[in-house]
C-alpha cells in the first residue's frame, strides 16, 4: 500500500507520527492520549487521529500505511465538521461489550443543534474468534454514535452516520476490484466488478495491490434499534451503483446529480450542497423480484399518494426530476406526478401513465425523467406527489422506487437538455471511468427513528465495523461474522435434521385443502397427521439417521382465523388441532415420544376480525401493538402454554411486519420500527426457551441482520419447491454468516422434481444428489415438501446419505470462485481439519456437461483452496463411489461433471502411513459419521464409527506402503475387502444389527 501522500492533512500527518514515535503500535492495550488539536487511539497494529479543529478522523496502519482520511460523523443533517463546530475529546474506559480497555470519545458542539457523540475502539482480533488463516495481531475498528439533545423540544433521529466521506487508500491505484454484498433474506448476493457500491449490513471490497490481494470490509456489528448499510463510492457524498449509474447518465447528457434517494432504503438523499430530498410520506416495501437492480424492487407505497419533500433549490437553476417505478405484482397501477409548490399549487409533470408490470407481463422497471417548471419552486422549495390515479381500484396503491434530481451542467436550452436526459435514462449506462479516489460510509436508519428527549444523552448500542488492512476476502468476512456472532450474542440453534412442512406436503398442490386441513394430503395439515407423519419417518428407518421434525401450518385465510389468538382453543376451531392430539402439549409430546419434533407458525403481521373486534385497543394498522404490555402479557401466556411440546416456530410475512413497524402509532412512542420488529422474535425466544428454533421469513424487507441473536434461521427465497443456481448462491455468498449468524434456508424441495427447471436434461438421481448436497454445502437447512409416506428406497437412501447436518457453529463451505469466475460459485471448499477439504463441485447448467478447474495451492480470493504446494493429495468421490487418484499440491484438479451434477470430492493430504480416505455414510465424508478419527500408532490404524443397524459401513482406506493383516471391531462385524485395480486401496466393511458407535482397528505390516 501507498505510504503517507503529500497531500494528507499535515496535523493528521503529525498526529499520527507522533504516536509512531512514541509508542509500540502492536501493543495489546488500546490506549487515548490528546495533544493539541490531535486526540489519538492507537492499538494492535492501527492508529486512529482525531482532528479536533477540522472534526475529521483517519486511520494509519503499523507500517505507516494510510488507510483512510477525511471521515466525519453526523447524525440527521449535522456533522463533526460543519463550520461553526467545535470537538472535545475524552476517553471512556467503563465496561463495554467490544473487548477494548478504552474508547476515544467525541463530543462535536455547535450552537442551536444537538451535541452529536462519537465512540471510536480499536480492538486486536480475540483468540476466542479461533480463525485460522488469520494474523494473531490483526486489528479493527469499532464505532457507534449518539446525541445530547440541548434544545427545548424531542428529537426523532432516523439516521446517522458515525463514519462519512472516509478517503480510503488514498494515492492507491484499485486493480482488478470487485464487491460482495450483504444483503438479508430472499435478495440477491452478487460479486460484481468495481469498487463502488452500497449495501445493507454489510458490504466487501477487494482489488489487486503488487503481488497481493487487499481487502475492506465495512459493516455492521451489532443491531438493536436501527438498520445498517455501508456504502462506497467516487466521492465523499457515496451512495450505491444506481446513484453512479444515474450520475454517468446525467453527465452524458451535459446534466449533475444533484440529489438521489433509493425508495425503501433511504428516507433522506446523502452528500455535498445544500440540496435535498426527504421522504415526507410513505411505507418502505420490497418487491420479491431479483430480475434487476435491487433499487428497482425496494419502494415506498402509500394507499393515496408518496410524496418527497425538495429543499435547497437554486430557484435561477433549471432541474429535471427523474424516478423509477415499478408495478411488479401487476397490480393495475396508473399513477400521476405533480410538483407542488409552497403555496400549494399542482403542477402536474405526468399524467396517467401506467406503470410496467412484471408479473403476467414481464416488462421491466421504469425509468423517467421531466422537466421541473420554475414557479414550482420559486422559494427553493417544492414537493413531489406520485399519486394513485386509480382509487377506484381495491387493495392497489401508489409506488415509486427511486427520485432524484439532476441540475444544469451546460448551457443546452432546458426543454432540449430535459429530453436528452430522457434519453440517456433510455440508452444503455456509461461505463464507468478507472476506479480513482474510494470513499467509504456507514449508515444507521430507521423509518421511525429513536426519540431523545430535551435534556437527555442518547448514546446507541448499535455499534459498526470497519477492517481496513485485510488481504484475503474469505478470511477477512470470516473474521467479521465472528465478531458479529460474539457483540451480538449470537448463538443459532443449528437444523441438524429436515423439516416436512405439512403446507407444501398436504395443501399446496392438493386443491380444495387452503382453508381446510382435513383435506388435506393424508390430512397432514392436522395434528394426527402430522404425527402418523412421525409413524412412518420411524417406520421407514429415517430415524435411525437423523431426528426430523414435522411443521403445522394453521394460515386459514378466512376473516375469523387464528392470527393473534394462538391458543388450543382457536387452533380448535380452525381444525389444525383434532384429538387425540388437541393441545400443543398432546401433540409436541407425541412428536417427541416417535423421536420427531413438533414445529408450528405465526402470522405476526395480522389478527383475525374477531380479535380486533374484541380488543381493538391492542391493535395498530391490523397487526398487534408489540410496544403494549397488554400484548407482551397475552403472549406470554400463548408461548407458556406450547413450551415444551412446541419445538420451533415459523414467523411468515416478516416483510408486511416491517411495513406495519414502520408505519408508527404504537403505544410506545419512543422505539424505533427496528426494536419493535425485533421485539416479535424475542417474546417468542422467551417464551419458547432457548433450545427453540425460530425462523423468520423475510423474504425482500426489511433486509436487514437484525434479528441474528434472536432467531436460528433466515428465508433466502420466494415460496418455492424448486431449486436453481440464483438461489442457492443467495446463501452460499454468505457462507461467512451461514451457521455463524443463522441457518439459511430456501424454502420446500420437491425431492421427485425440484431440479427441472427449464432445460433441465440430466438424470433425476443427479438433480436429487445436486438438490441435497447444495442444501447442506450451500445452506444449511432442509424443508421437505413431501410426506416420507412418498419416499421409495432409492430416495431415502439419498436423504439419509445428507444427515445430520453438522451442529458446531462456524462458517460453511467457501465458495472459492466467486472473485474469479463469470456467473454463479460453481466451487465450494469446506476445510474440515488442516490436510483435510471436503471439495463440492455445482454444475450450474443443467442442460449441458461442464468442465472444471481448481488450482489447489492457490490463494481462495484467486479461486484455490490454499493448499501446501510441497505436498500430495489423494481424491475421492463420494456420490459416484470413485477414486480420483493423486494429485500435487502445485496442480490443478480438472474434472468433467455431467448436467445439473453436484459432485463432493473429498481431499487427503498423503501421509506416510496407512490413513482414511472417505465412508460411504454421509457426503462429508467421516466428518459426522466418526465420532473418533482415525488415528495411527504402532502400526495401528484405529477410530470410532457411527454404525446404522442393518447397513452397510464402509471406510476406503489408503495402506501407503503398508499392508493390512487383520481388521477388529466392537460393537460390529469388520472385514477388508480389496478395491479392484487399487492395490494401494482397502475397504474396511463394518456390519451391526442396531445402531452403535463401533470402535474398530486395523492393523498394518510393512
Amino acid at each position: 500500500m501507498n505510504r503517507i501522500p503529500a497531500y494528507v492533512r499535515p496535523c493528521f500527518l503529525a498526529a499520527l507520527l507522533l504516536c509512531l514515535s512514541s509508542a509500540v503500535i502492536g501493543a495489546d492495550v488500546p490506549t487515548t492520549s490528546v495533544r493539541g488539536d490531535a486526540a489519538v487511539i492507537r492499538g494492535g497494529r492501527i492508529t486512529v487521529s482525531f482532528d479536533l479543529k477540522q472534526g475529521t478522523y483517519g486511520a494509519m496502519a503499523h507500517d505507516g500505511t494510510i488507510l483512510f482520511t477525511g471521515a466525519y460523523f453526523q447524525a440527521g443533517e449535522w456533522r463533526s465538521d460543519e463550520p461553526g463546530a467545535r470537538c472535545q475529546a475524552g476517553r471512556s474506559i467503563e465496561a463495554r461489550p467490544l473487548p477494548a480497555r478504552e474508547a476515544l470519545s467525541i463530543r462535536s458542539i455547535r450552537p442551536g443543534r444537538p451535541d452529536l457523540l462519537l465512540e471510536i475502539v480499536v480492538c486486536r482480533q480475540s483468540p476466542l474468534l479461533g480463525l485460522s488463516g488469520q494474523p494473531a495481531d490483526r486489528s479493527i475498528l469499532g464505532l457507534r454514535m449518539g446525541i445530547s439533545n440541548t434544545g427545548a423540544v424531542p428529537i426523532r433521529l432516523k439516521e446517522f452516520h458515525p463514519m462519512a466521506g472516509a478517503h480510503f487508500y488514498p494515492g492507491v491505484k484499485l486493480v482488478d476490484s470487485k464487491t460482495l454484498d450483504g444483503q438479508s433474506g430472499a435478495r440477491q448476493n452478487e460479486v460484481k466488478d468495481g469498487p463502488y457500491r452500497s449495501s445493507p449490513n454489510n458490504l466487501l471490497l477487494t482489488f489487486g495491490h503488487g503481488k497481493e490481494r487487499r481487502s475492506l470490509v465495512l459493516g455492521g456489528l451489532t443491531y438493536h434499534e436501527f438498520m445498517k448499510w455501508a456504502s462506497l463510492g467516487s466521492d465523499p457524498g457515496v451512495a450505491s451503483n444506481r446513484r453512479h449509474e444515474i450520475a454517468a447518465r446525467g453527465e452524458s447528457a451535459g446534466g449533475k446529480l444533484a440529489a438521489y434517494v433509493d425508495s425503501g432504503t433511504e428516507t433522506t438523499s446523502d452528500g455535498p450542497g445544500q440540496l435535498r430530498l426527504t421522504q415526507a410520506r410513505g411505507t418502505p416495501y420490497v418487491f420479491d423480484g431479483n430480475e434487476f437492480d435491487p433499487a428497482f424492487a425496494t419502494i415506498v407505497f402509500d394507499n393515496t399518494e408518496v410524496i418527497y419533500q425538495a429543499s435547497g433549490l437554486d430557484p435561477a437553476k433549471p432541474y429535471v426530476l427523474g424516478f423509477s417505478w415499478w408495478d411488479y405484482d401487476n397490480n393495475g397501477r396508473v399513477e400521476s406526478v405533480f410538483a407542488i409548490s409552497s403555496d400549494g399549487v399542482r403542477h402536474c409533470l405526468l399524467d396517467h401513465r401506467k406503470l410496467p408490470a412484471w408479473a403476467g407481463r414481464r416488462e421491466p422497471p421504469g425509468q423517467t425523467a421531466v422537466l421541473l417548471p420554475r414557479e414550482a419552486y420559486a422559494d427553493g422549495k417544492t414537493q413531489f406527489a406520485f399519486t394513485l390515479a386509480t382509487a377506484d381500484r381495491q387493495g392497489s396503491n401508489a409506488v415509486v422506487s427511486e427520485v432524484w434530481l439532476w441540475d444544469a451542467n451546460s448551457s443546452a436550452e432546458p426543454q432540449t437538455w430535459a429530453q436528452h436526459l430522457s434519453a440517456a435514462l433510455a440508452g444503455e449506462a456509461p461505463k464507468p471511468g478507472p476506479a480513482q479516489d474510494l470513499y467509504g460510509d456507514l449508515k444507521a436508519a430507521d423509518p421511525l427513528g429513536r426519540q431523545v428527549d430535551p435534556g437527555k444523552t442518547w448514546m446507541g448500542d448499535d455499534w459498526f465495523y470497519v477492517d481496513a488492512e485485510a488481504r484475503d476476502p474469505f478470511t477477512a468476512l470470516e473474521l467479521y461474522g465472528s465478531w458479529v456472532k460474539v457483540m451480538q450474542t449470537v448463538r443459532p440453534n443449528l437444523y441438524d435434521f429436515p423439516t416436512v412442512c405439512a403446507w407444501y406436503a398436504g395443501v399446496w398442490r392438493t386443491p380444495g385443502a387452503q382453508n381446510h386441513p382435513e383435506k388435506s394430503k393424508y390430512q397432514i395439515a392436522t395434528t394426527p397427521g402430522l404425527v402418523g407423519e412421525a409413524d412412518e419417518m420411524k417406520k421407514c428407518g429415517f430415524l435411525n439417521y437423523s431426528r426430523a421434525a414435522g411443521r403445522l401450518v394453521p394460515d386459514n385465510y378466512t376473516s375469523d382465523n387464528p392470527q393473534g389468538w394462538w391458543d388450543d382453543l382457536h387452533w380448535q376451531q380452525q381444525g389444525f388441532y383434532v384429538q387425540p392430539y388437541e393441545t400443543s402439549q398432546k401433540w409436541g409430546k407425541a412428536m417427541q415420544e416417535r423421536g420427531a419434533l413438533a414445529f408450528t407458525y405465526f402470522q405476526p403481521d395480522r389478527v383475525s376480525a374477531d380479535f380486533a373486534r374484541a380488543y381493538p385497543q391492542l391493535v395498530v394498522g391490523g397487526m398487534l401493538d408489540y410496544t403494549h404490555p397488554d400484548v407482551r402479557a397475552r403472549l406470554e401466556n400463548s408461548y407458556a402454554a406450547m413450551r415444551g411440546g412446541i419445538s420451533g416456530m415459523m414467523f411468515d410475512y416478516c416483510d408486511e411486519t416491517w411495513a406495519h413497524c414502520s408505519q408508527g402509532g404504537f403505544h410506545n412512542p419512543a422505539v424505533t420500527a427496528a426494536s419493535i420488529y425485533r421485539s416479535v422474535f424475542a417474546a417468542a425466544r422467551e417464551g419458547l426457551g432457548p433450545a427453540a428454533w425460530i425462523h423468520e421469513r423475510c423474504l425482500g424487507a426489511p433486509n436487514s441482520d437484525m434479528a441474528a441473536g434472536i432467531t436460528d434461521s433466515q428465508r433466502t427465497s420466494g415460496d418455492t419447491d424448486r431449486i436453481d443456481p440464483a438461489m442457492v448462491s443467495r446463501s452460499g455468498l454468505r457462507w461467512y454468516k451461514n451457521r455463524v449468524l443463522f441457518s439459511y434456508d430456501m424454502d420446500s424441495k420437491e425431492i421427485f422434481s425440484s431440479w427441472k427447471t427449464a432445460g433441465f436434461a440430466g438424470t433425476d438421481q443427479d438433480g436429487r444428489r445436486m438438490m441435497l448436497t447444495m442444501a447442506l454445502v450451500g445452506a444449511s437447512r432442509l424443508l421437505l415438501a413431501n410426506s416420507f409416506r412418498d419416499m421409495p428406497p432409492d430416495v431415502l437412501h439419498d436423504l439419509e446419505r445428507t444427515f445430520p447436518y453438522p451442529t458446531v457453529s462456524g462458517p460453511s463451505a467457501r465458495p472459492i470462485d466467486a472473485f474469479v469466475a463469470k456467473g454463479w460459485p460453481r466451487v465450494y471448499d469446506l476445510p474440515i481439519r488442516a490436510g483435510w477439504h471436503e471439495l463440492t463441485l455445482f454444475n450450474t447448467d443443467g442442460a449441458n456437461p461442464a468442465e472444471f478447474a481448481a488450482p489447489l495451492s492457490e490463494r481462495p480470493g484467486d479461486g484455490g483452496l490454499a493448499l501446501d504446494p510441497d505436498r500430495d493429495y489423494y481424491l475421492y468421490d463420494f456420490w459416484n463411489d470413485a477414486f480420483l487418484g493423486k494429485i500435487k499440491g502445485t496442480e490443478t484438479l480438472r474434472q468433467t461433471l455431467r448436467a445439473g451434477e453436484a459432485r463432493v470430492i473429498s481431499v487427503h493430504a498423503v501421509e506416510n502411513h496407512p490413513q482414511f480416505l472417505s465412508t460411504n455414510r454421509h457426503i462429508l465424508q467421516g466428518d459426522l459419521d466418526m465420532s473418533q478419527l482415525p488415528r495411527w500408532a504402532a502400526r495401528t490404524l484405529s477410530g470410532t464409527s457411527k454404525v446404522i443397524g442393518g447397513e452397510t459401513y464402509r471406510i476406503v482406506l489408503a495402506c501407503n506402503g503398508y499392508h493390512p493383516s487383520a481388521a477388529h471391531a466392537t460393537g460390529a462385524r469388520a472385514r477388508l475387502e480389496q478395491v479392484k485395480g487399487q492395490p494401494n486401496l482397502r475397504v474396511l466393511v463394518l456390519d451391526a444389527s442396531e445402531n452403535t458407535d463401533a470402535s474398530w482397528t486395523v492393523k498394518f505390516d510393512m
